[in-house]
């Protein structure tokens, strides 16, 4: 309802550690679900600038309930895959699927990761940190939903 008729997103008690922050992150997760279900696009695009901006804030990834509700939640190439994808591919450390259990991400998610790796050698970008694009550089509609009613930002 905030987001409706104050055009804000508040996450209550943000955490001050990336230990805290599965939970908050889980529940706008959630939030984008119902929004994205309720078809109200303009709560979408708020609730991910406050996913990418919390991200950018407490972490670098989100965490792998994250995942798998973006995974088992949404289609083939929705902003809240995409965000998930590339939050692993451009700006988790090395170690950050390595450490994984093998049933712990969404299938569909990996093969996701692999192809955008595969993108970047392909361009022969994968090393090069100039065309290295964290998600919170990236153009402010990049993980936007639009429409007809609701166009790109500017």
């Amino acid at each position: 309802m905030q987001c409706v008729y104050h055009g804000s997103v508040t996450v209550p008690g943000l955490p001050r550690s990336s230990r805290e922050s599965s939970t908050s992150l889980k529940d706008l997760f959630t939030l984008y679900l119902l929004a994205d279900k309720l078809n109200n696009i303009i709560t979408t695009n708020l609730i991910m600038d406050k996913i990418i901006g919390f991200s950018g804030e407490i972490l670098k990834v989100p965490c792998e309930e994250c995942v798998k509700l973006a995974y088992t939640s949404k289609v083939v190439g929705s902003p809240l895959r995409r965000i998930c994808r590339d939050c692993y591919v451009h700006e988790a450390s090395d170690w950050a699927l390595e450490d994984a259990d093998e049933d712990e991400f969404h299938f569909q998610f990996l093969i996701d990761v692999l192809m955008e790796f595969k993108r970047l050698v392909s361009q022969d970008t994968l090393d090069d940190e100039r065309t290295k694009t964290d998600c919170l550089d990236r153009e402010k509609c990049y993980y936007h939903q639009d429409d007809d009613e609701h166009p790109k930002c500017s």
